[in-house]
């Protein structure tokens, strides 16, 4: 035991370098992602097709109406402003549909942001977006024919606009997160083979040991051993599951 204790001050200092060398080597993302989260057929046509029943939304004649709430979040690791923008954020819709009403709501309320909007499509110019500012929006428009949902074709300095539809889709938040890049792989894999390292060290020190009884090695490997393997499983399941 009093050699894995030894080791120990080497491994605690190996841990506040790898620390050191994440923080320092890790690429920051600048990344915004634009969210689908429901999308409601109000109105169908063909529901009312001979029932002789006109529906108007706004005074505005519609045969198919659709409501569509989405968000556009900053899923990045660093602020995105006005300047990263390249001609402001184009959120469309179908060209065949027509808006009919849109709200936006911004999370912190702080957010300032100058919006305008077409037949078919919402431009939002933010000031700012820090990681984890959202923007919410809930939509009406009509279009003759079954809905689609909304898309961009924005983009932003040094970064990019995701789309994800989470529509009929439950997503898993994974907790632990890797950077994708070769920096971030060769950093996991350097924690999964050290904690292998570690483990094979408990395992050698505590068995190694002649002063203590055997019950004694028996519990500090259940207690260091387990919790290193515990560990390796999380990092890896949550990696790759």
């Amino acid at each position: 035991m009093r050699t894995f204790f030894k080791y120990s001050n080497i491994l605690a200092l190996l841990g506040i370098i790898a620390g050191f060398i994440i923080y320092f080597l890790a690429e920051k993302k600048k990344e915004l992602t634009l969210y689908t989260n429901s999308f409601i057929s109000l109105v169908d046509k063909n529901s009312l097709s001979g029932s002789g029943i006109k529906v108007s939304f706004d005074s505005v004649p519609v045969t198919n109406l659709y409501k569509v709430n989405f968000s556009l979040i900053n899923t990045g690791d660093v602020a995105v402003t006005k300047s990263d923008l390249i001609d402001k954020i184009k959120i469309k819709f179908d060209p065949k549909a027509t808006l009919l009403k849109y709200e936006i709501k911004s999370y912190p309320i702080t957010i300032k942001i100058e919006d305008e909007n077409s037949k078919n499509e919402i431009e939002i110019n933010p000031d700012l977006l820090n990681p984890s500012d959202r923007i919410d929006f809930i939509t009406y428009y009509t279009l003759n024919k079954e809905g689609c949902l909304p898309q961009t074709d924005s983009r932003i300095i040094d970064g990019k606009i995701i789309i994800k539809n989470l529509v009929n889709e439950i997503e898993t938040d994974r907790k632990f997160k890797i950077i994708n890049t070769p920096v971030g792989e060769t950093l996991f894999w350097y924690m999964v083979i050290w904690n292998i390292a570690i483990f094979i060290m408990i395992t050698w020190a505590i068995f190694r040991d002649k002063e203590n009884p055997k019950w004694a090695k028996i519990t500090g490997y259940i207690i260091f051993g387990g919790g290193n393997v515990l560990t390796m499983i999380y990092i890896y399941g949550k990696e790759f599951l």
